[in-house]
């Protein structure tokens, strides 16, 4: 699998991006301290992402991350 994205929020959440499929990939968060995983679901993949992230694609999974920290949901 290769990591298309991936960024630390708050030096708590390691939050990454790897391809699955064509199209499709798998965004991950995991809580550094705990090891508990966040978030664990099926993003896609915009232009299936041959150059690099899209920057609609990190948006998007920018603003479900926080939305699922933030929110708790």
């Amino acid at each position: 699998m290769t990591i298309i994205w991936k960024a630390e929020l708050d030096n708590k959440y390691d939050c990454k991006v790897v391809r699955i499929r064509d199209y499709v990939g798998l965004l991950t968060v995991i809580d550094i301290d705990t090891k508990e995983k966040i978030i664990d679901e099926e993003v896609d993949l915009t232009y299936n992402a041959i150059v690099g992230a899209d920057i609609m694609d990190i948006s998007l999974w920018e603003e479900k991350i926080l939305s699922v920290i933030d929110g708790g949901f």
